[in-house]
């Protein structure tokens, strides 16, 4: 078995950015050795001084923007690879067949030319650049052309660069200018892998949001998507899973149930019986709750943005609409509220689509091949 070194600023924690059961199945084809990035203790202690606000929530929101956009300054990009290039002195590179990365906000370590590199990630920085503002430094166009040229040079260092979807292909090689053929699309891995039989006798007009990160998932529509929801079927439900902001103050509230942040065993009931996931984002690369909502015979109806087009099949496992289509997501949802049956139908074709195509079987399959045929 080949040895495969992951490098992983993420590697051990839990919720979005975790890949826990992808590297379950990557094990079996290679023997993995991760290293990973912790942020010094002493600059998050800075961080959190620097944002500290008396309202607790709005501390936080402030520290994780922070946390966000500082990763994308160069001196960052900089002092993180050669705090991976320490740790990886320590080791024998010489005994890895190859290494992955996890995204692109550092690299490439030091290691032989001739070792074969791969990175993997569902975007790069030009994309929440070019969409998301929130994600990028506010002084980011004084720098801009360092930091890219930074990213470009890791990106032309990889043997292959593997990405979640076309939309960051495309990306890639119209503003990083990387042949095309170099890049692979291999999807995400699911993160909820049970097979669970679902009783359709459970899922009755409950439409179903899921967050942790209110406003660019599009959380602000929900009021007036329901609003135009509830006056076509009066028996229509929203559950809200996640953190919500004070400044949101739904209409129909009796029909609202605001949950908060739950556990994973939790969510996975609240999805198993919903009719609907509602996805109404603003930027979202390639977000997991749709996985996860059609692992449980849930489909979605979602905003067209980023790679949430390459997740649904349109009108067969969900639909996608204009992030600010308000009647298009409305419309939708009432169809399929009103239409068990075709409800069904959806739910039941997402479940197969996502275990047919991202559960992590499947995408570890993808990534082995493309990093064995390249060795």
């Amino acid at each position: 078995m080949k040895n495969l070194l992951v490098i992983d600023i993420w590697h051990g924690v839990d919720g979005g950015a975790s890949k826990k059961t992808l590297y379950e199945e990557l094990g079996k084809y290679f023997n993995l050795t991760f290293v990973s990035y912790q942020t010094p203790r002493y600059v998050n202690i800075i961080n959190l001084l620097r944002t500290f606000t008396p309202a607790i929530r709005q501390w936080k929101k402030k520290k994780a923007r922070l946390d966000e956009t500082i990763s994308k300054y160069p001196s960052t990009f900089l002092g993180m690879t050669g705090n991976l290039n320490k740790k990886i002195r320590h080791m024998d590179i010489n005994q890895q067949d190859a290494i992955m990365q996890i995204g692109s906000l550092f690299g490439p370590v030091e290691c032989p030319n001739d070792l074969p590199y791969f990175s993997y990630s569902d975007s790069t920085v030009k994309n929440p650049a070019a969409s998301w503002p929130d994600w990028i430094p506010d002084d980011f166009s004084t720098f801009s052309r360092q930091w890219y040229e930074l990213e470009t040079k890791y990106f032309n260092r990889m043997t292959k660069v593997l990405t979640y979807s076309d939309f960051v292909k495309k990306t890639l090689v119209n503003h990083y200018g990387i042949d095309r053929e170099k890049i692979s699309i291999v999807g995400s891995a699911l993160k909820m892998t049970e097979d669970v039989k679902i009783d359709w006798q459970n899922k009755k007009n409950k439409i179903l949001f899921v967050s942790t990160d209110f406003k660019r998932k599009g959380g602000y529509f929900l009021s007036e998507i329901f609003a135009r929801v509830v006056s076509e079927h009066s028996e229509a439900q929203l559950t809200i899973a996640g953190n919500i902001p004070d400044d949101f103050a739904p209409n129909n509230s009796h029909l609202i149930k605001c949950i908060g942040a739950v556990s994973k065993e939790a969510l996975k009931k609240e999805y198993a019986t919903a009719s609907v996931l509602i996805h109404p984002a603003l930027y979202d690369p390639f977000p997991s709750v749709i996985l996860e909502a059609a692992n449980y015979e849930t489909p979605t109806v979602a905003s067209n943005v980023c790679g949430i087009p390459e997740m649904i099949i349109e009108g067969k496992t969900g639909f996608c609409v204009d992030k600010d289509n308000i009647s298009g997501f409305a419309n939708h949802i009432v169809r399929l509220l009103k239409n068990p049956d075709d409800n069904k139908r959806l739910g039941v074709n997402a479940k197969k689509r996502v275990r047919t195509t991202f559960h992590p079987e499947i995408v570890a399959s993808k990534l082995s091949e493309i990093i064995l045929k390249n060795l």
